[in-house]
């Protein structure tokens, strides 16, 4: 009988049990035999643990190849003494160990099945000590990371970004071998000259152009060379030293790139060049040519509001322009703007910088990759405007959120690996047009539009929770009550009996035809997986888009297209419609 043993991943008999099932290690989990000693790849294993979110957890003395089983000839003491011998922080003068920096390992010794394991239980390391590599081959041929069952090598440039969160990178402030004064817009460093001795005047007022040009990084210490932040900024026509550092803008006809419409398989692509400020005014340009528009009567003028908000794209495409990674590694690539028929990208080289993750960016914490070109951007004006580039205030995201919301659209979803980040907006969100007009004809119409969005949710049949509400509509918690409280007081629903209940309909819903007030929504504990619980859905509705399954089952819209066009192949549904429509409907076959 086992003794029950916690470890990071579960108890340890059922963590076993998890192995045997699917026959193989996890991005979690490293099980190896030991029986003739300790092994030297152990190494590898804690470097990409150490180097992993989450870190992860080596079992010593099971046998993979014969189902986990003990290890014949295991001696657990001698294990385990060996690896705490590699993984034992040093003393000063003492010299590195196998490992560095040393990494965090709690080594123990487990009964189990009659027998004895040894378990490694690896900690993530702070940011500002990755790379953890292997000693002996140094950080460019000994540094890993977990990706599935196995431990990968880094790349350069991957090391490079854990490097780099060590101390500030100074990729932006480099000087562009080639480039001279004469390469720089003499009118857009006049206009930033004036507005820096106007804000910041007595620290530059009495210095020459050339010195004050020095000192905020535009030119490089010798104060002839533009530096990479400074040609971008202000150069006349940075691509001819810097040709791979521009915009590419495509549009397909489809929900990915493999659609061909009429043997087309790419609609539109251009290339948008010049300095920040052009690139990212003509990038804008560019997007909204090929989305669609709403008009909207105010009063006697009607605006023609594009399905993205102007504000979100810009956003999107300034934030790659100032954080994108600079780095000798990645000048031989472009930001990416890639837009589908349900969707728009915005990719770029580099991850999130400094250790960072998704919800720091969502709380705005900010920390900038490029320092100086940070702190130029708020001051660099767009082309025929008093605006500039950016605010740096780390609000980025938040601005976003605040215009696809305020346009009835899902949040952005953000995306970030060693490599590259990205962001993406989705182009149609619960408040369609046939929705909008529905809203006309309940009477909901005049209700602030995150308040229409909760009768619309509800229309789809999801029950309402301030859970539901905050998963489904990307709503803040108390804005979620105050929405409640005042579609309570209005008549369209009503408080529940208990806690954690759902929200009932008020008379105004339950009065109205057609409104789904009973849920056919299924659980998830009854459908037990993604593809069951869409199925699920499928067998209670008779038709359905991609957006209605992800507001009837809480998945991501991603995850819905995936598995939808899975039972398509196999034949469980067909599509109604056009392939490029974004309002593509499937029903069972």
């Amino acid at each position: 009988m086992n003794v029950p043993t916690e470890t990071s991943q579960g108890e340890l008999s059922a963590v076993v049990d998890r192995l045997r099932a699917i026959d193989t290690d996890s991005r979690f989990i490293e099980v190896k035999s030991a029986a003739g000693g300790f092994p030297k790849s152990i190494r590898e294993t804690i470097s990409a643990f150490s180097n992993s979110a989450g870190g992860g957890l080596v079992l010593l003395g099971l046998d993979e190849r014969s189902g986990f089983e003990l290890s014949a000839g295991f001696d657990a003491q001698a294990i385990a003494e060996a690896a705490i011998a590699m993984v034992r922080p040093r003393k000063l003068k003492e010299e590195s160990g196998p490992i560095t920096p040393t990494p965090i390992v709690d080594v123990n010794i487990a009964p189990f099945e009659g027998g004895k394991v040894v378990m490694l239980e690896v900690s993530e390391l702070e940011p500002h000590q990755k790379p953890c590599f292997v000693t002996d081959k140094g950080p460019s041929n000994g540094s890993f990371r977990r990706l599935h069952d196995g431990d990968h090598r880094l790349n350069e440039f991957e090391v490079y970004t854990l490097q780099s969160n060590q101390k500030q990178p100074k990729d932006d402030v480099q000087p562009v071998e080639g480039a001279t004064l004469e390469d720089l817009d003499s009118e857009a460093i006049q206009s930033f000259l004036r507005k820096l001795r106007t804000g910041r005047g007595a620290i530059f007022s009495k210095l020459s152009d050339q010195e004050t040009l020095v000192r905020n990084g535009i030119l490089a210490a010798d104060g002839r060379t533009p530096t990479l932040g400074g040609l971008l900024s202000f150069g006349v026509y940075p691509q001819q030293y810097l040709p791979q550092l521009m915009i590419t803008v495509a549009e397909f006809p489809g929900t990915d790139k493999g659609t061909v419409l009429e043997g087309v398989k790419l609609l539109n692509r251009q290339t948008i060049e010049g300095n920040i400020p052009l690139m990212l005014e003509g990038a804008v340009t560019e997007v909204i040519k090929s989305l669609k528009v709403r008009r909207v009567v105010r009063g006697a003028t009607v605006d023609e509001i594009p399905e993205i908000p102007v504000v979100v794209i810009r956003e999107a495409i300034a934030n790659a322009l100032m954080h994108r990674d600079y780095s000798v590694f990645t000048q031989g690539e472009q930001i990416r703007v890639e837009l589908f028929t349900d969707r728009l990208v915005v990719e770029n080289p580099g991850g999130i910088y400094g250790g960072r993750d998704r919800e720091d960016l969502w709380r705005g914490i900010s920390l900038s990759r490029n320092g100086m070109l940070a702190r130029l951007l708020p001051m660099v004006r767009m082309p025929g405007s008093e605006t500039t580039v950016s605010e740096n205030l780390g609000t980025g995201l938040q601005t976003m959120l605040h215009g696809m919301r305020e346009t009835g659209l899902d949040a952005p979803i953000i995306y970030s690996s060693l490599q590259q980040f990205s962001v993406t907006l989705p182009r149609y969100g619960l408040m369609t047009e046939s929705v909008r007009e529905r809203m006309q004809q309940i009477g909901a119409g005049e209700l602030h539009l995150d308040h229409q969005r909760v009768i619309a949710l509800r229309d789809t049949g999801q029950p309402l929770s301030v859970g539901s509400i905050r998963q489904l509509l990307a709503i803040d918690g108390e804005d979620i009550r105050d929405i409640l409280e005042s579609l309570v007081k209005g008549g369209w629903l009503e408080y529940p009996k208990r806690r954690n209940d759902p929200y009932p309909d008020g008379p105004r819903l339950r009065e109205l035809p057609g409104i789904n007030t009973k849920s056919n929504a299924p659980s998830r504990a009854s459908a037990g997986n993604a593809e069951g619980l869409i199925r699920a859905c499928f067998e209670s509705h008779e038709e359905l888009n991609t957006q209605a399954v992800a507001a009837l089952t809480g998945y991501h819209p991603n995850t819905v297209r995936r598995y939808v066009s899975k039972l398509v192949e196999a034949g469980w549904l067909v599509s109604v419609g056009s392939t490029t429509s974004p309002q593509r409907t499937y029903r069972k076959k």
